[in-house]
């Protein structure tokens, strides 16, 4: 090319730069919106109902062994099965990215564990789990930027980094200094719509560790609690968007079919082991869930020896509402008792014997044939 040829194209680029500067000056800064404007703006689904929304940074703590762990990974599996999470419906299933610094060895009994109690395979947690046996320096811009960027490829809509103390190593969580830019190292992916899920130590006083930057960063705060009796529990405490959400209750126990002490799990209960007490809350949500599901899922006619094909056991309805066999077939027989639209019949199973099954028929609320 002559120098007529080369300059010519310098004019051009240089034209074309100046359309794209003439364009980024028409685009402000900061945009202001009438009211009318923000109430026509688009609601960002939740990912847990009133609870978690994407773009949140949500803060579990607890002391150490207080099952912490255990509950931010059943948090995981609710969210990535698309399954309720104690009461809360998900949206739809998610892919979660986890990633640990501590208890390396015993994660895989863990996450098998996991998927027992939630009743699917490992393999089924492959397209919506990654591991990840290594956690980003908040500290260092590359080493983050480089671990979302690989959580990114992956298409992930949570990300979980534990310990928040492990990822912020060499950095003082007490000083708002050390402590604003960790979190801030966060901000770009969380506009991203990317969810961050961090768990934290206690301080002696059982209240969350560091600096109180942290209380004004996350979006949501999840207290687990072990007292000296035994008990554990799931404290919600304040949330920036979310209604109020009563005291969970849960221990934890080993997985169905267990092939090892590690294998273990959470076993949410309804029921506070001190006072005795339902929380009605819980409740009430567990019977909405259920219906719902049943009306989606097995909606069917048929009579109490002669069930549709749409019928499934307590067993089948279990996972898919994220209660226990025990919970759930309790709810579902009361439910089928009171003439809800719930029916309950009777099936032959593999094994030769009568099965309890259940679906939902509107047509027979006043024909309880």
């Amino acid at each position: 090319m002559n120098e007529l040829g080369v300059l010519e194209s310098c004019t051009e680029d240089i034209a074309a730069l100046r359309r794209e500067a003439e364009i980024a000056d028409e685009t402000p800064w900061f945009r202001l919106l009438t009211p009318a404007e923000l109430d026509e703006s688009r609601d960002v689904p939740y990912l847990i109902e009133d609870l978690i929304a994407p773009g949140d940074l949500v803060i579990i703590w607890g002391d150490a062994k207080a099952g912490k762990t255990f509950v931010t990974l059943d948090l995981l599996a609710s969210m990535a099965l698309g399954k309720p999470f104690i009461g809360k419906p998900t949206n739809r299933p998610v892919k979660v990215v986890y990633a640990t610094a501590e208890g390396r060895r015993g994660i895989k009994h863990r996450i098998r564990g996991l998927a027992k109690q939630h009743g699917v395979s490992t393999l089924e947690l492959n397209d919506k789990l990654r591991i990840c046996l290594d956690l980003p320096n908040l500290h260092t811009r590359e080493g983050v930027d480089a671990f979302f960027a690989e959580c990114r490829a992956f298409g992930a809509d949570v990300v979980v980094l534990d310990t928040f103390a492990r990822a912020s190593l060499g950095m003082d969580e007490n000083a708002a200094k050390d402590m604003n830019p960790a979190l801030a190292a966060l901000d770009p992916y969380l506009k991203e719509g990317m969810t961050v899920i961090l768990p934290h130590h206690a301080n002696k006083a059982g209240d969350l560790r560091g600096s109180t930057g942290m209380h004004g960063a996350g979006d949501l705060f999840l207290q687990v609690k072990r007292t000296n009796d035994g008990r554990r529990s799931l404290v919600f405490h304040m949330a920036k968007d979310t209604t109020e959400f009563p005291e969970a209750y849960f221990k934890i126990v080993p997985a169905p079919r267990a092939e090892s002490l590690k294998e273990v799990a959470v076993e949410w209960l309804e029921r506070n082991p001190a006072k005795g007490s339902k929380p009605q809350q819980v409740r009430v949500r567990n019977i909405a869930i259920i219906v719902e599901y049943m009306r989606e899922n097995c909606a069917g006619s048929g009579s109490r020896r002669n069930p549709p094909a749409c019928a499934l056991m307590a067993k089948g309805i279990a996972p898919a509402v994220g209660l226990t066999v025990g919970k759930a077939l309790e709810i579902l027989k009361e439910l089928a008792d009171d003439n809800t639209g719930i029916r309950q019949g009777t099936r032959l199973a593999g094994n030769g014997k009568d099965a309890m099954v259940f679906w939902w028929d509107e047509t027979w609320r006043d024909d309880p044939r």
